[in-house]
């Protein structure tokens, strides 16, 4: 199967000196090495905790300014389009929050198993929950929301110019 995939951010694994795994396995990851996000809406913290693990490792926190649009996307049962890797490994670095670095990529197969129809009605329902909670639906939320939805659009063009996907 012949998977393409859209750079989608990168960053600095966050909390890492809170995370006791850090130090058990930084010295054995390699470059490219697969990571994946596990959802923490429990975290005291932050409500949009990811955590990173590498190979059942807790290595820290997808950062707190740029982890809103990964949970967009994952709590809407999108967990599969991620695939992140280690991009760079500072060894020597004083500051574990500068050891490593990620690339994320969306994966285009797993982003075209929903048509944007039932993308758009999933967003729809939300907004009614939200509404329903007594949330403030504002024009911040609105322009977020329309952005996710010019987002996914996006993804679905590339998909079907690619032949992935038949809407």
């Amino acid at each position: 199967m012949n998977v393409k995939y859209i750079f989608f951010d990168k960053f600095y694994v966050a909390g890492a000196t809170y995370s006791c795994d850090f130090d058990r396995v930084i010295d054995e990851i390699p470059l490219g090495a697969e990571v994946c996000f596990k959802r923490e809406p429990d975290n005291a913290h932050d409500k949009n905790a990811l955590a990173v693990y590498y190979k059942g490792y807790k290595l820290g926190y997808v950062p707190m300014a740029c982890n809103r649009k990964y949970v967009r996307l994952f709590d809407r049962g999108l967990t599969e389009i991620f695939h992140a890797t280690v991009a760079s490994i500072n060894r020597k670095t004083h500051s574990k929050e500068e050891a490593l670095e990620i690339t994320v990529s969306l994966r285009l197969d797993g982003a075209s198993r929903y048509s944007l129809t039932e993308r758009e009605a999933k967003m729809i329902e939300d907004v009614k929950k939200s509404a329903r909670r007594g949330e403030t639906i504002d024009d911040a939320y609105l322009d977020d929301l329309f952005a996710e939805m010019v987002s996914l659009y996006r993804l679905d063009q590339v998909a079907l110019s690619s032949g992935k996907v038949s809407l």
